[in-house]
């Protein structure tokens, strides 16, 4: 009876222990995920000009994925603004989202969407958009289309890189019949200069698009 009571006893321990351990593994891995697995960040659709954030987490160090994506549609003004007003109609597809920025743990990586977003999301004085203000300006009128169809367009060529350029046009042309015909021939410099560097590495794909690209800026 008494060695029953004992083997009885050291199987109760073992069981006690292996479950402390479970459950000890358990909460530190719990600790470690939550604290530093959190991956989070924003997505920008050329498609629909919108962006979307997502939320998930994975095993640290591992970089293995444990939870779905959770992902949401925050509202933006100067874009939500372009679409209702038509000003940029949506492509017929949008399955292609481009990183603007990944946060996971201390690292931040930022993509070449980020480079529009900035701007998008440039402020004035007064804390309004400043490129929202530009667009409803009566006085910018004629330059708003050509000038909101040259950034959906670059957007949709992965040109970012070109951007910039195209929001300079837009502060320092001030003649509305010259704004068109100045970003056209800034955009075929810069889709051009893009093309020949990527031909040079043997992106032959990404190369033609490029050429297409600022091709088109002449023939429109």
């Amino acid at each position: 009876m008494s060695s029953i009571r004992k083997r009885t006893g050291s199987v109760v321990r073992r069981a006690l222990y292996i479950l402390t351990a479970v459950l000890t593994f358990a909460g530190l891995f719990s600790f470690l995920v939550f604290s530093f697995g959190r991956v989070d960040g924003t997505e920008f659709s050329p498609d629909r000009f919108s962006r979307r954030d997502f939320t998930y987490y994975q095993i640290p160090i591992f970089k293995l994925q444990i939870t779905p994506v959770v992902r949401s549609n925050p509202a933006h003004d100067l874009e939500d603004y372009l679409s209702n007003e038509k000003i940029l109609l949506p492509g017929k597809t949008d399955d292609r989202w481009d990183p603007v920025n990944t946060f996971s743990g201390a690292a931040q990586i930022d993509g070449d969407a980020k480079i529009l977003c900035n701007y998008l999301d440039t402020r004035n004085e007064a804390g309004g958009f400043l490129w929202l203000d530009w667009t409803k300006d009566e006085k910018n009128k004629k330059k708003i289309r050509p000038f909101w169809s040259a950034i959906h367009q670059a957007a949709k060529l992965n040109a970012y890189f070109a951007i910039p350029s195209f929001f300079e046009v837009a502060k320092q042309t001030r003649n509305a019949e010259a704004f068109e015909t100045e970003l056209r021939s800034v955009a075929k410099q810069q889709y051009f200069d893009a093309a020949t560097d990527y031909e040079s590495v043997n992106q032959s794909d990404t190369a033609e698009k490029l050429f297409a690209a600022a091709r088109k800026q002449e023939i429109e």
